[in-house]
């Protein structure tokens, strides 16, 4: 991307959803409408592209801070402390 200075690569949903293992980060409170929308609202990939991504053998995990999952109604929380090794 010459406005960047940086080279792109480029994968499609085809590519993305043979992976093995495919994360999602999402951070802020500006997205949790677009969240909820993208996991518990109607199916709608042409809008919502993150729809598209639907792993065929492999897990498809999101990582989302307290704000962005602010409007979801089904919540799994792990804290970032159970998560450090060296606990």
């Amino acid at each position: 991307m010459p406005a960047l200075a940086a080279d792109r690569a480029t994968m499609t949903p085809r590519i993305l959803n043979a992976a093995r293992c495919i994360l999602f980060l999402v951070v802020g409170g500006d997205k949790n409408d677009t969240l909820a929308q993208v996991l518990e609202g109607p199916r709608d990939p042409l809008r919502l592209l993150s729809q598209m991504i639907q792993p065929t053998s492999g897990v498809l995990v999101w990582f989302v801070d307290r704000t962005a999952a602010a409007k979801l109604a089904r919540v799994h929380i792990v804290e970032r402390e159970s998560l450090d090794p060296r606990r």
